[in-house]
């Protein structure tokens, strides 16, 4: 879905959606455990071996922003 919306604002609605949804199932995948999630995504950001799929630097930047956008805008403060 997300690769769907990449040339989205991160602000969009649809960008939003998916923000909301990728903070879920963070939280779901991770238990909660937001520092773990954290280091996960780090070393998939420097494509460092996890055993998991690499992502594009541009899914990369998009997710981010989107996210960034989504806590500033309901009072978050969540990394990832």
């Amino acid at each position: 879905d997300v690769r769907a919306h990449i040339k989205e604002s991160p602000a969009s609605e649809i960008a939003q959606q998916l923000a909301k949804r990728w903070i879920s199932l963070v939280d779901v995948m991770y238990k909660g455990n937001l520092e773990l999630a954290n280091k996960v995504w780090n070393l998939n950001k420097q494509q460092e071996v996890t055993g998991f799929l690499f992502f594009q630097d541009d899914l990369i930047n998009f997710i981010e922003k989107a996210i960034q956008h989504y806590n500033d805008t309901n009072g978050i403060e969540l990394s990832i």
